[in-house]
């Protein structure tokens, strides 16, 4: 499950990357597409950290989804999914008693 959850957070990442850096080039969003690009680099830090620490890297994604959909709301959709589901992914992950 952890793996799952790196390979949302780097994908939603990409995509997030792309979407904020598409509303500041049109200039679409203004300041906020400053908000969805801190949100995506929020989201790689959290998927970098879904092995060793996954609760926290949860946290991080999750906080990257609500970030980038306030942010650019529409634009963020399908990063803002991929960030929820890799932060629900390494919730779980993490909570699983790996010592049988």
């Amino acid at each position: 499950m952890l793996l799952g959850a790196i390979a949302a957070g780097e994908f939603g990442a990409l995509i997030g990357l792309a979407a904020s850096l598409f509303t500041l080039s049109a200039g679409i969003a203004g300041w906020k597409g400053w908000i969805a690009l801190g949100a995506s680099a929020l989201g790689v830090a959290g998927a970098a950290l879904a092995i060793r620490k996954p609760r926290v890297a949860a946290g991080l994604m999750l906080l990257a989804a609500i970030g980038g959909f306030v942010g650019i709301s529409l634009f963020f959709v399908v990063a803002g999914v991929l960030f929820l589901t890799g932060g629900v992914l390494a919730y779980v992950g993490g909570s699983q008693d790996t010592t049988h």
